[in-house]
């Protein structure tokens, strides 16, 4: 069990114990004092116990005798102070175990923020993505609810459903309103005990005014139930709008093990950078030294070097981390944006080595999600790297 699991199992356990000392303390304070009632002491006691929310609690209350004996103690039921005192704070620590407990729970959700450069500009959004889709995105931004039509800023989203490496997942472009030029802007998974959510925090750094910023961010693992913005103070769900297309600045990368290359639309990275390594070290660490660098721009040697590593299957990081290795090559492959000028936006990384334990050639992916886990590949696909560097 991992230690996120067991740290969600033991709030799990204190908060149903402190449930249980409730119903406790409730049922022993109603079985003595209805004793001293005359009144059917178990049957009230299993009331107060396991009604819930305390109703049997406050039914027996209400209802009871009056007490054959007078109370000690200056008159006071100091035993009805306890309960009551212990009914406050239980809650509180419930609520509070509550908290922890959500801060704990992981949906599953992942998001790769931005894209290229965080929030953008109109004019340096068009500049990224091409003409078409630069026109449907102004026109939507038109028909936008402007600072007159709304009481407060509303966070507006176009939505495209996509395949990314045949997983699915979800991308966003956020429209900004009026938050300056440059906003401060984080993007946080925001789940709940019964949902799991995402939350964009905007804070203007400019001070309010002028257009539109546009942020693009994808996520994956998942569908969010609920999408929330706070600009400023202000937190509110925001306006989802579906769309055919893809609106945002992040590159869609299909599974080029099932790709067809002679498809001209085929989204290919414009060059790959391949560097070689070699010393002694583990699969995982970075303990290795540059030795020599080469470049690839052919179409079809892209293709087929980016073919040959999707291939590879996925194996436990038990079989592949901690081996050693001696040589070892990073495959970049960088992604150009869709714009009339096209800039470097991403980078995709594979480490490519041989586990001397194994013999088995490793493949580890970095992607714009972060680290996507260990693979097994053919022998030749080393080979075929080697052979780069040596003739």
């Amino acid at each position: 069990m991992s230690e996120l699991a067991m740290g969600s199992t033991a709030l799990i356990a204190a908060m149903a114990a402190l449930l249980a000392a409730a119903s406790l303390i409730m049922g022993i304070y109603v079985y003595r004092d209805a004793q001293r009632r005359n009144m059917p002491a178990l049957r009230w006691a299993l009331i107060a116990a396991f009604f819930p929310a305390l109703t049997g609690f406050a039914v027996y209350l209400l209802t009871r005798r009056p007490r054959s004996e007078p109370l000690k103690n200056g008159g006071r039921d100091w035993a009805l102070i306890f309960v009551t005192a212990a009914l406050v704070i239980i809650p509180c620590l419930l609520l509070f175990l509550s908290d922890r407990l959500v801060r704990q729970r992981d949906s599953g959700l992942r998001v790769k923020q931005f894209g290229a450069g965080g929030a953008l500009t109109i004019d340096e959004y068009c500049e990224q993505v091409d003409g078409a889709t630069a026109e449907k995105v102004r026109a939507w931004l038109d028909s936008l609810p402007t600072v007159e039509d709304t009481p407060f800023p509303q966070v507006c989203m176009l939505r495209y459903d996509a395949s990314y490496r045949g997983e699915p997942r979800q991308y966003y472009l956020a429209a900004l309103p009026h938050t300056g030029r440059n906003p401060v802007l984080s993007i946080d998974k925001a789940d709940g005990l019964f949902y799991s959510g995402i939350k964009l925090n905007v804070i203007a750094c400019t001070g309010l005014g002028g257009e539109h910023t546009l942020a693009s961010f994808a996520v994956s693992g998942g569908t969010p139930d609920r999408m929330m913005a706070k600009i400023i103070w202000t937190e509110h769900e925001t306006r989802i709008t579906r769309v055919d297309y893809n609106p945002t600045t992040l590159n869609i990368i299909p599974d080029y093990s099932s790709a067809d290359p002679s498809d001209r639309s085929l989204n290919l990275p414009k060059r790959i950078t391949i560097r070689r390594y070699s010393s002694e070290g583990h699969i995982g660490s970075s303990q290795h030294s540059f030795e020599s660098e080469t470049l690839i721009e052919g179409r079809m040697e892209i293709f087929n070097l980016l073919k040959a590593l999707d291939s590879a299957e996925y194996m436990d990081f038990s079989e592949a981390g901690g081996q050693t290795y001696s040589d070892l090559f990073i495959v970049h492959a960088e992604y150009m944006s869709r714009g009339k000028n096209p800039v470097p936006l991403e980078t995709t990384v594979f480490w490519v080595t041989i586990g001397k334990e194994s013999g088995d050639c490793i493949v580890q992916l970095d992607d714009f999600y972060g680290a996507d886990g260990f693979r097994k590949a053919e022998r030749s696909l080393y080979a075929r790297l080697r052979a780069l560097f040596d003739n």
